[in-house]
């Protein structure tokens, strides 16, 4: 039985049974199958396929008949196929602009979501597998995208099978929504529970004087369920206490709040986050009734003089530094210099740290040793006859009773008192 194919003799069929299984075209180039027939192109005739016979065979391919065999030798239309190869070649150069654009690893939602729907469109079906339809191996897809690493091209597929799956199921699963991604954070868990005692143990964190005064907050051990804390009270603004925490000094600030590079790892807004629930800003109502107005006054005062000591003795060594060191001008200037530091910062520090301490050198010793906290009357009304003697500059300055300026010679000199 033979099988006649017109393609300007181009094509010789030969059938094969099973007792004859010798070729009657010679040797054989290429062949194909069709049912029980095969069909074969022998040497001989394929010299005739350069360059006419492509067209031909071209022509040939196209009839209706014939398209079957074609295909079953696994010979492709060539318009099809150039236009698989153009789709292909334009879906790897997207995917590989999205995947460049990442930042450190991570893309926004938009670039994930739109990841998310052409990897869901080539990943297979949820039934595939109770199909015959054969799915290509991993590695058959990544050397289809080279531009692709393995690791996120095996990653991307498997979420995109389980999101294709879910949008098959109907369970709610929107076609280009993505999972919110959790923000990267510097602040580990070390790290925050070093912050929360930090703050436990900072002097402008207090209980709040009310005994009943509690707050449900979350129970960090259970899911679900809150507690009764006593609500604590801060007396300075957050700003301030983010300058206490990225402070240099270890006995003001947290040393884990820097890395190895000096560089702030608790940014304000990320401190108001850590803040605890139960941590309130003290209000006037607070203020009043314990006292704390007055206290925090005098306390912002003495920490506002201190700082203008620092800088006016910085002042002052810049000034001596600006003269020679053997001249007349500079050894009066380090004279004055050293003349202000044994006043204000005896032993290079300052002499009063606290408003408390100012306020015990200006007033009369305390008539009952056993109770040093209570002092004479009339040096609390400023009717004591010391007043009368003189004070401390520093102390005067502090209560606000003197005013000073600075002469030719950068002294105090008092101008005017009450």
């Amino acid at each position: 039985m033979h099988a006649n194919l017109t393609a300007n003799s181009m094509i010789q069929s030969v059938v094969l049974d099973k007792e004859n299984t010798r070729c009657l075209m010679g040797d054989i180039v290429c062949a194909f199958r069709a049912g029980s027939t095969w069909f074969f192109v022998g040497h001989s005739r394929l010299k005739l396929l350069l360059p006419r016979g492509v067209l031909a065979l071209h022509v040939a391919s196209k009839d209706p008949s014939v398209r079957p065999y074609f295909k079953s030798a696994g010979l492709a239309d060539v318009e099809d196929l150039a236009a698989m190869r153009f789709h292909h070649e334009q879906i790897n150069r997207i995917l590989k602009t999205t995947n460049d654009s990442k930042k450190k690893g991570s893309a926004t939602d938009d670039v994930r979501s739109y990841e998310q729907s052409i990897y869901s469109a080539m990943a297979e079906s949820p039934i595939s597998s109770n199909r015959t339809t054969t799915v290509p191996s991993i590695a058959c897809r990544t050397r289809l995208f080279p531009d692709i690493p393995k690791n996120t091209l095996t990653r991307c597929m498997s979420r995109a099978k389980a999101h294709r799956k879910n949008m098959r199921d109907n369970n709610g699963t929107v076609f280009g929504r993505v999972l919110k991604r959790l923000g990267r954070t510097k602040v580990t868990a070390k790290l925050h529970t070093e912050f929360l005692r930090w703050l436990d143990n900072h002097n402008m964190v207090i209980q709040s004087p009310l005994a009943s005064d509690t707050l449900l907050v979350p129970d960090g051990t259970t899911s679900g369920v809150k507690k009764r804390v006593n609500k604590i009270l801060l007396q300075i603004p957050v700003r301030e206490l983010h300058n206490d925490l990225s402070d240099a000094d270890p006995l003001i600030g947290l040393a884990g709040a820097r890395d190895c590079n000096g560089n702030i790892l608790i940014s304000d807004t990320k401190l108001r986050e850590l803040l605890p629930p139960h941590l309130r800003m003290m209000s006037d109502r607070y203020k009043i009734m314990c006292g704390c107005e007055p206290c925090i006054q005098m306390i912002n005062l003495q920490q506002s003089y201190n700082r203008f000591i620092c800088y006016r003795v910085k002042d002052f060594k810049e000034r001596r530094d600006g003269f020679n060191p053997r001249t007349r001008r500079y050894m009066a200037a380090d004279e004055t210099l050293k003349k202000y530091q044994d006043k204000v910062q005896p032993r290079g520090k300052a002499r009063f740290k606290t408003a408390k301490l100012a306020m015990v050198c200006c007033l009369c010793a305390p008539p009952d040793d056993g109770f040093q906290s209570l002092h004479k009357l009339d040096c609390v009304i400023l009717d004591c006859v010391m007043y009368q003697i003189g004070f401390d500059i520093q102390t005067i300055l502090l209560f606000g009773l003197v005013r000073f300026c600075y002469d030719d010679n950068d002294m105090f000199k008092r101008k005017s008192c009450y």
